[in-house]
């Protein structure tokens, strides 16, 4: 039986803590500013990584590196600022936290389209389809007889929300190679502190202790975390397939949402459930592999010494593995199983 790719299990993590925050928000927005909410939660992921990066003896990540820096800010303007707001803001304004839950399925649909179209990734028929089941689920929930009637604005931003982590999702898997904390740290730092200073320009006052301290703990779990676990398998998967997987957030979300703030059930809640399970098992069983060269690449990551790593070690250079240092990769044709991860990348 061919061994599952580790990246898989990255995703549906980082999927489930993202998932926890949605309930969270929704029950503390009752009292606070979206903007500000949202700033607070991306501050809290920062700071929490910032001490956890203090904390912890030395992973071995590669540091970013002066050419990261473009993608860097990309996705952070993107995904720590702009998506964040309208996403607090369509959440607060939606009535049923579960059914705006359902929407982020979205995001995939449009980090499949830009990492195909704009980035040149490889989308197999099987991701398609797995994308497809997903929008089939929201679908099915927007008939749903426990849906309020009429136009929805929450749900309107949501979705603009999406198409925008869209963007962020490429940018990140740019970066996925270098130090996730280190990554979400800097997202979250400058990202929350802006999103605060906006809020509180714009009048916002500062919530009660307990929505603050909420705010923090829903920061740090579901921005914070989730991002260091999503950026693992996206260094696995490439921006396409994580996200896909990334994508059972909503569905757990929903029935967080169900079990702690009472959300009603529907048939249509079911539906989307099963197509979204099918759209799991698609991308779990999927298989791809062929005659691939690798042409000549420099760059920085954390790895051991497989079969792409064979080369030789400046004196002075840890050899503990894994370890991150720059390195070489020589032109090589072979032939094995994979997936567009940061070393396969290739045309088809």
């Amino acid at each position: 039986m061919p061994r599952m790719n580790p990246g898989i299990w990255y995703s549906l993590a980082g999927s489930a803590l993202f998932a926890s925050g949605v309930p969270l928000s929704k029950f503390l927005l009752k009292t606070a500013d979206p903007v500000l909410f949202a700033g607070l939660c991306y501050f809290a992921s920062g700071a929490g990584l910032f001490l956890l990066s203090r904390l912890r003896r030395s992973s071995g990540e590669a540091p970013l590196a002066r050419q990261d820096w473009p993608w860097m800010l990309g996705s952070i303007l993107c995904g720590g600022i702009i998506a964040p707001i309208l996403l607090m803001k369509g959440i607060a304004l939606s009535p049923q936290a579960s059914r705006a839950a359902i929407l982020f399925t979205s995001e995939i649909i449009f980090t499949t389209l830009i990492a195909g179209a704009l980035f040149k990734e490889y989308i197999s028929g099987r991701v398609w389809f797995a994308a497809l089941l997903v929008a089939g689920g929201a679908a099915a929930l927007s008939g749903d007889s426990a849906m309020p009637h009429g136009f929805d604005r929450g749900l309107v931003l949501i979705v603009v929300a999406c198409f925008i982590w869209g963007f962020d999702n490429n940018f990140t898997t740019k970066l996925s190679g270098k130090d996730p904390a280190t990554i979400g740290m800097w997202k979250g730092l400058v990202a929350g502190t802006f999103n605060v200073l906006l809020a509180l320009h714009g009048g916002a006052k500062l919530p009660s202790p307990q929505v603050f301290a909420g705010a923090m703990v829903t920061g740090f779990v579901a921005y914070g975390l989730s991002l260091i676990v999503f950026v693992k398998g996206m260094r696995a998967l490439g921006a396409a397939r994580s996200t896909a997987l990334f994508g059972t957030n909503p569905f757990v979300a929903a029935l967080l949402s169900v079990i702690f703030l009472h959300d009603p059930l529907s048939w249509g809640f079911f539906g989307a459930f099963a197509l979204n399970a099918a759209a799991a098992f698609v991308l779990f069983t999927e298989r791809h592999a062929h005659k691939h060269e690798h042409g000549q690449l420099v760059h920085d990551h954390l790895h051991t010494h497989d079969a792409h790593h064979q080369h030789k070690h400046e004196p002075g250079t840890d050899l503990t593995e894994p370890h991150s240092h720059e390195h070489i990769h020589g032109q090589l044709v072979h032939n094995h199983e994979h997936m567009p991860d940061e070393h396969h990348r290739h045309k088809h």
